[in-house]
């Protein structure tokens, strides 16, 4: 596997953040991804995918040692609620995911449910040990040899809501798939073309 070539997600994000736009005939661009994205029959992959491109590339707040942990879990989530308010695709995205819960699944509650999974989704790590894993030592920026006890030594947080979750979370992971094989299908039609 050629480690050198950008993945579909790399090339999306880098077409969704790209001031030149122009489609050639004789060579793909950065047009050609978003137009591949466009043609991709999984709509709910494709602005999944668009979502996850925003979340990457927006800054995210990190919790401060120095603070007391109340005060800086009510920072963190506050700055949460800023970065997401910032994410242009997630009302959207919200919106399909919650339709499906509740049309597809027939999900109790799917409006504060889906949600909750869909965040987990876009980023499970923990927050105290930011996904290493090892608590750290108060007062250092140091780990120690002990788990994270808020996640136990895993790495990321908890999925919400069970069974529900982790099937939401699949179904998520799946759509995205689909959507990732269409536009590297469409891409290479396109370069055959060239």
């Amino acid at each position: 596997m050629d480690t050198t070539k950008p993945t579909v997600d790399e090339r999306y994000t880098r077409a969704s953040n790209s001031r030149n736009l122009t489609v050639k005939e004789i060579q793909s661009g950065d047009a050609d991804v978003l137009i591949a994205a466009g043609w991709s029959r999984s709509r709910i992959g494709a602005a999944l995918l668009r979502l996850h491109s925003e979340w990457d590339s927006a800054e995210k707040p990190r919790l401060s040692r120095e603070v007391a942990k109340d005060q800086a879990r009510e920072w963190l989530l506050h700055e949460q609620g800023m970065l997401l308010g910032k994410l242009k695709s997630l009302p959207n995205v919200r919106h399909l995911v919650i339709d499906h819960c509740t049309r597809k699944w027939h999900w109790d509650r799917a409006e504060s449910k889906a949600p909750a999974v869909l965040l987990w989704w876009l980023d499970s790590t923990c927050p105290d040990c930011h996904g290493t894993r090892y608590e750290v030592i108060q007062g250092t920026n140091r780990q120690s040899a002990k788990a994270c006890r808020t996640c136990g030594g895993t790495g990321t947080r908890t999925l919400p809501h069970g069974q529900e979750g982790k099937r939401l979370a699949n179904w998520l992971d799946e759509c995205v798939e689909q959507a990732r094989k269409q536009i590297a299908g469409h891409l290479r039609f396109t370069q055959r073309r060239d």
